[in-house]
């Protein structure tokens, strides 16, 4: 039965994917909809759409917050597949304008959960406790080409 599950969890991925036109709530909903899929990625517990208020007032929604199973919350954005990711011209290969927005954006995240206050709120608001030190995990592309280790130790170099 299970892995009846999983094949059609799978397929109903897939076909959300090759789809043409979806937007970014269609993966959302997707997501929210399919909840095995974070136990499947190794997570035990996650929380859509997360509304967090900074002091300044700022509103802060990452897509998911998601806890893994040593405990460690991570913030889980989604992007569509079809985004470009990375440039490479001459040695040099830089993010493109949008990829590097989601980028930042993340960075915001993890920022905002240094601060004790915040991790306060999430503490009153969802009962949950967050580290200091919250790491993101991007979904993004799925580009066959895209070098993803490469990738992801240069936005590991741009956040650091």
């Amino acid at each position: 039965m299970l892995i009846k599950s999983l094949k059609e969890l799978h397929e109903s991925l897939l076909a959300l994917v090759e789809a043409p036109n979806q937007k970014e709530e269609h993966y959302q909903k997707w997501f929210e909809n399919n909840r095995m899929i974070f136990s499947v990625l190794g997570f035990s517990e996650e929380i859509p759409h997360p509304c967090s208020i900074n002091i300044e007032g700022e509103a802060y929604i990452p897509d998911f917050l998601a806890r893994d199973c040593s405990g460690s919350w991570f913030v889980f954005e989604l992007k569509r597949p079809d985004i470009k990711v990375h440039t490479q011209k001459n040695r040099r290969r830089t993010f493109y304008r949008d990829f590097e927005s989601y980028i930042s954006q993340c960075n915001e995240y993890s920022l905002f959960f240094e601060e004790t206050d915040n991790r306060n709120f999430m503490k009153t608001k969802y009962g949950i406790t967050v580290q200091r030190q919250v790491h993101s995990i991007l979904v993004a592309s799925r580009d066959d080409s895209l070098d993803k280790h490469g990738s992801s130790v240069i936005v590991m170099q741009i956040i650091n």
